[in-house]
């Protein structure tokens, strides 16, 4: 019986009609932004929080319903209608003005806000109807997470509920465009650091990043992370300025060498770049007073929030030397070189330390691992627990000479002597 059950099922099902290429018509892609947005396609917008990307799908509706050409590619168009479904922002103090300041044509934009929550795969009949009634060309859903009802974690859910919404864009020929935040996991691939399920990227057929400008703390790099429907096109510099009435707006400032990838890498090292240098600053002020005991100065970072690595490093930085003669036990001891040593000669940091890579002065893309720390801003340590605590233990250190209290750990026979053939300096001290 379950047998004719499951046959009943498969006889609903269409029946496959393979099409013979040569009948099918070819057709270019038609752009909304060159290489970057096709209309009839799903393309993906990502990026993390604050850096912009609500200005940017401003900016993309208010180009489309007035047709003015887009950066990087100057083709001009008849206006068009955009439907925005804006689930973070108000409609009537937020959308309105920056649309305004961004010059769009208002009468061309359609928009559902937070009062009239959308959810997909359930609205999809009704998001179609209005796009047909509104000759829809610019569809937009930020963000995609408070849009989808399914598990955004789940690759066949993500596919169910992303399949009606490409075969919408192909069926109206509009241009669909879903926003998603980074996840706040390290990677430095863009492909993966998307929130949910990887299908989501695989889904569009464009996809951008907006990410920190490496060069410049104050601007944007917009980037294509990947294109199914051509070569990558160049990456764009921008800035998010304030119009009038403190509104943001975008200016476009050419051409950037750095990649998707690049982006997300200076991203991720500056998070670590600056824990390098809080924990250089800790180690500088620890080691201040004169030699300390490697177990007090494990303690009082740890104690601190700083990583060990992230202190042997500074350590190497510093060109902090290793001494075991200074300790009465033969503790392992760390001092600071003579005045005018600091910072070399030293071994070489570890990559993940170094700096991160610049482009080149010829505007060509940077050389992976070409950086190297040059330590020269430090960050001062100012939170005033952390300084206390720096009191008492250097108050504990003062007097190594002798000590007894704090005997050799298996920390320091481990760490130090596999390091000792390593740190020695061109002068042929040990660091």
């Amino acid at each position: 019986m379950e047998n004719d059950d499951n046959s009943n099922e498969d006889s609903t099902r269409p029946p496959l009609n393979p099409v013979r290429l040569s009948s099918v018509p070819a057709e270019r892609i038609s752009w909304c932004w060159p290489h970057r947005i096709a209309f009839g396609k799903l393309a993906l917008l990502d990026g993390d929080p604050g850096l912009g990307k609500s200005t940017l799908i401003a900016d993309l509706a208010a180009r489309v319903t007035t047709g003015r050409p887009f950066p990087g590619g100057e083709t001009t168009r008849e206006p068009a209608n955009a439907l925005l479904v804006l689930m973070e922002d108000g409609l009537s103090d937020t959308v309105r003005p920056r649309l305004e300041a961004l010059g769009a044509d208002l009468d061309r934009v359609h928009c559902l806000g937070p009062e009239t929550p959308v959810t997909l795969p359930e609205d999809m009949e009704q998001l179609a109807e209005i796009m047909e009634r509104e000759h829809v060309k610019l569809l937009v859903l930020d963000p995609l997470r408070n849009v989808l009802s399914c598990n955004m974690g789940n690759d066949h859910d993500v596919r169910e509920a992303l399949g009606p919404l490409t075969a919408l864009a192909s069926k109206t020929g509009a241009a669909i465009v879903v926003v998603r935040h980074l996840t706040k996991g390290g990677s430095r691939v863009a492909l993966y650091r998307g929130g949910g399920s990887i299908a989501v990227i695989g889904a569009a057929r464009t996809a951008l990043l907006l990410g920190k400008d490496p060069d410049d703390p104050q601007g944007r790099v917009l980037a294509v992370t990947k294109s199914n429907l051509g070569p990558i096109p160049p990456s764009l510099k921008l800035k998010v300025i304030s119009a009038e009435g403190d509104v943001a707006r975008l200016e476009y400032v050419g051409e950037s060498a750095y990649s998707a990838d690049n982006v997300l890498t200076a991203a991720v090292d500056s998070v670590k770049r600056s824990a390098f240098d809080e924990a250089t600053a800790f180690l500088r002020e620890f080691l201040a007073n004169g030699p300390a005991h490697v177990n007090l100065i494990k303690k009082a970072a740890t104690e601190a929030g700083h990583a060990w690595a992230t202190v042997k490093a500074a350590k190497m930085r510093l060109g902090v030397e290793s001494n075991k003669r200074k300790a009465a036990n033969g503790a392992w001891v760390w001092e600071l070189p003579p005045s005018g040593e600091q910072n070399g000669p030293a071994r070489e940091l570890p990559p993940e330390f170094q700096a991160t890579p610049r482009a080149n002065d010829n505007g060509s893309a940077p050389e992976s691992g070409s950086g190297v720390a040059d330590g020269r801003e430090e960050t001062k340590v100012a939170n005033g627990a952390r300084a206390a605590l720096l009191g008492v233990m250097q108050e504990r250190t003062s007097a190594l000479e002798g000590q007894s209290a704090t005997g050799p750990g298996k920390d320091d026979d481990k760490d130090e002597p596999g390091e000792s053939a390593k740190v020695t300096g061109t002068d042929g001290r040990r660091r």
